[in-house]
């Protein structure tokens, strides 16, 4: 275990991280001090005097965030006011996916899911 701050610990040796930019950005700003570079870092960012942990990470696509196209950042909200502004019946990302994004049915979630 690592102490990362007065209220964060780092309980684990392997942690994942998703291949999304942000995700690897959110995880660079936590600062957990681990002695490798990040897996998509060239060199590691600091000293080794701040090292912290011994955690490695490691990218993992079954973990990546649903690529959500032109509904990227609109809240579910949003995306209802757009589809009756639209004339379109209430938006349902099981069934009705994201434009330019994934199409994302139950079952495909699923098959995602177990194949990792």
């Amino acid at each position: 275990m690592a102490r990362i701050s007065p209220d964060l610990f780092l309980l684990s040796t392997l942690s994942y991280v998703s291949p999304r930019k942000r995700a690897q950005r959110t995880l660079e700003l936590l600062g957990l001090g681990c002695r490798d570079k990040m897996p998509w870092q060239q060199q590691r960012e600091y000293e080794d005097e701040e090292v912290r942990t011994e955690a490695k990470i490691e990218i993992r696509e079954e973990i990546r965030e649903w690529d959500y196209g032109e509904y990227e950042g609109l809240t579910s909200k949003e995306i209802q006011a757009m589809q009756k502004r639209d004339g379109k019946g209430d938006w349902d990302i099981w069934r009705d996916g994201c434009p330019g994004g994934e199409y994302v049915l139950y079952e495909w979630h699923g098959r995602r899911r177990d194949e990792h």
